[in-house]
């Protein structure tokens, strides 16, 4: 678990196919790590669990549940 330090910016996208909107987060956590989490709903201070995804070569973040 990690707390996030600083927000860099939230991004708007669109899917291609659905046209659904959908946002990611990027994010710098308290070890220095840049990462990416999808939704709008995170916020300083907040504890995320952190992985890696080989499949798209991102870190992530992910709300911790019940937070």
């Amino acid at each position: 678990m990690h707390k996030i330090i600083r927000i860099e910016h939230v991004e708007e996208k669109k899917m291609k196919f659905t046209n659904q909107t959908y946002w990611k987060t990027y994010a710098v956590l308290d070890n220095g790590e840049e990462v990416v989490g999808y939704g709008k709903d995170f916020d300083l201070d907040m504890e995320v669990m952190v992985f890696y995804d080989p499949e798209w070569d991102v870190t992530k973040m992910e709300r911790r549940l019940g937070k």
